[in-house]
């Protein structure tokens, strides 16, 4: 018969939260399995940080419209509001109530959290593997995306 073994690796598929404690307490030991991996194991920690992101984003839009809505019912003009044109006025009201809508106070923000994330991630990936490249690594891109993602 023919015996299959599977590592771990294989058996969690791509998502590895038995990771996350393990890469806080014994990041030593964690960090060189992380390295030492060839498949993508980046899924987990990029998956955390655009949850937490979209989070923040959620409690920075409640508190920006609970602000938009006081400075609203306030009634209080900015600084040198009477020095403005009368269309000048009707066309700073008038953006006022566009920009305090859902989609610029939750949608837009969440959007660019999540491009944050993972521009910023795949630049600094690929920017430690062209200078470990350079000095002479032979590692591949998938694993400093992996270390990166991680750190």
């Amino acid at each position: 018969m023919n015996d299959i073994s599977l590592d771990s690796t294989e058996l969690n598929g791509r998502w590895r939260f038995d990771w996350l404690l393990p890469a806080l307490f014994q990041p030593r030991r964690a960090f060189a399995r992380i390295a030492a991996a060839e498949t993508a194991v980046w899924q987990t920690p990029i998956l955390i940080l655009v949850l937490t992101g979209l989070i923040r984003t959620l409690v920075n839009g409640s508190v920006k419209a609970a602000a938009n809505l006081a400075a609203a019912n306030s009634g209080a003009p900015p600084p040198g509001f009477e020095y403005y044109t009368p269309e000048q006025q009707a066309q700073l009201q008038q953006a006022m109530a566009a920009t305090s809508g859902p989609v610029f106070t939750y949608l837009l923000p969440a959007v660019v959290t999540v491009l944050g994330v993972y521009l910023g991630w795949l630049i600094l990936g690929w920017v430690i593997h062209l200078g470990l490249t350079l000095m002479g690594g032979r590692g591949s891109s998938r694993q400093a995306l992996n270390v990166v993602a991680w750190t």
